[in-house]
């Protein structure tokens, strides 16, 4: 009995939480450091080379490579050859049916071409084609080699790929091969992340008091109704700017495989020639699902878990803040009705404007930091100072997610201050005000001076529609 109720108080303690968020820690560096070794050893080439490919329409150069072009003229024999519209693609190279066992693959072509071109993963087995999770890849003309990753949930033994022609310019591919890759570890690692965090939260629901359990389950649960739209199956391939943000999660993705870090100028955008998005549109948040899919996942599949993180990121903040504004209970109604509210929704499943939905984290916090100011004017230096970085952590966040919101909240909270003038001009409220407005410079410094350096220096549109 004794040994029992020592195990128990042991188990409920914090020092037990501690020592398994170690052991945590320890076996996921373990897992990456398998990841690491394992890639060099186990992942073999699959049988496959441009010589396994066949063509209707393309010439075989000395060197082994297939080519392919049209002038005007040979559009026209193109068309009345293949019977299609010369606006349509037409396969150039099909090849030979590959055996593939389940797994993950990346598909490898270098090339030259004067215009973009395409590939297809396909079957021929229409039934199998259910089997191969991948998307329609672009060539672009500029870059001359291209790395695409794809999966195959079952074994099957006639998967093609299939090299698509636009009927336009000069294309040649000079090689195209097919190995595994290590995003199955990778997924799993990542999954392995998941389950120790859902591990630690049921533990922390144990360990905590009762009011504050009820916090934590009344934000999982916002969470999971707000995020029910998530499972609806092709969300996220269409609608508003998702395929603009989608380019630019991509954008990090290329960079960071480059190790360029920070991103300014996405290196793959514009055919090679790179577009500075970043300089103009915050994009910390967007690192996370860029690691996704560096850790092996689709680029849909990283954006619905980037919009349900987003999810639970402003449901914590809203009823973590407004727990210390109202009462408990009162906070956790708010919270689901600012959740909830149809503008955010819209933002997050209609337009996916990813700036504004990301800065709803940061208008609980804001408005907490304004309610700590004016509550009470009598503060001790400390407390001056965490009003301060309060006030400065929402409004640097919102500067760098989506610097329209950052506007339209400076002229809230001016209009706010002069309401409330009389709380407003204290040497406490000021001092809070002053500590928010300097700590909101130097936290969004990285992201204010290339974007200010830009404004000045760069002949962009913003400037042209301003004079």
């Amino acid at each position: 009995m004794v040994a029992g109720s020592i195990m128990k108080s042991f188990i409920k303690s914090r020092k037990f939480f501690l020592i398994l968020i170690l052991a945590e820690v320890v076996f996921l560096v373990i897992f990456l450091l398998f990841i690491r070794l394992n890639r060099k050893n186990n992942f073999k080439p699959v049988p496959l080379s441009l010589s396994d490919f066949t063509s209707d329409i393309a010439s075989v150069n000395e060197d082994g490579s297939m080519q392919v072009y049209s002038d005007d003229d040979s559009v026209e024999r193109l068309t009345e050859l293949l019977g299609v519209d010369e606006t349509n693609s037409v396969s150039f190279l099909l090849s030979r049916p590959v055996d593939l066992k389940k797994g993950y693959y990346t598909l490898q072509i270098t090339y030259d071409a004067t215009f973009n071109q395409g590939v297809q993963i396909t079957s021929i087995d229409q039934e199998h084609k259910k089997h191969i999770l991948s998307d329609d890849m672009i060539l672009e003309r500029s870059l001359g080699e291209e790395y695409y990753q794809f999966s195959i949930t079952d074994d099957i033994t006639d998967l093609q790929i299939k090299v698509l022609y636009n009927n336009k310019g000069y294309f040649c591919v000079h090689n195209i091969s097919l190995i595994e890759n290590d995003n199955g570890y990778k997924r799993a690692f990542v999954f392995l992340l998941f389950f120790f965090l859902m591990l630690d939260l049921i533990i922390m629901l144990i360990l905590m008091k009762n009011e504050n359990r009820l916090l934590a389950i009344s934000i999982v649960f916002i969470t999971i109704i707000f995020s029910l739209p998530l499972f609806h199956k092709g969300l996220v391939t269409a609608g508003g700017d998702v395929q603009f943000h989608l380019l630019r999660i991509e954008g990090i993705v290329h960079d960071l495989r480059l190790r360029i870090f920070p991103t300014r100028v996405s290196t793959n955008w514009l055919g090679g020639y790179g577009y500075p998005a970043s300089i103009f549109y915050g994009d910390i948040f967007l690192y996370f699902p860029a690691v996704l899919r560096l850790f092996g996942f689709t680029v849909s599949e990283a954006f619905e878990i980037f919009i349900f993180s987003i999810t639970l990121l402003t449901t914590f903040s809203a009823v973590l803040c407004f727990s210390k504004i109202f009462n408990n209970k009162i906070s956790v109604v708010i919270s689901f009705a600012y959740i909830g509210s149809s503008y955010r929704l819209t933002d997050l499943y209609d337009r996916f404007a990813i700036g504004e939905y990301i800065s709803f984290i940061f208008y609980p916090i804001l408005a907490l930091a304004m309610v700590r100011i004016f509550r009470n004017t009598e503060k001790t230096n400390k407390d001056i100072m965490k009003n301060g970085l309060l006030l400065a952590f929402g409004m640097s966040g919102m500067v760098t997610s989506h610097i329209l919101s950052a506007e339209m909240t400076v002229f809230a909270l001016i209009v706010t201050a002069l309401i409330f003038f009389k709380r407003t001009f204290t040497k406490s409220s000021l001092l809070s005000i002053l500590y928010g407005a300097i700590g909101t410079l130097f936290l969004s410094a990285y992201f204010l001076i290339p974007l200010l350096d830009y404004y000045q220096n760069v002949p962009v549109k913003i400037n042209y529609y301003m004079t």
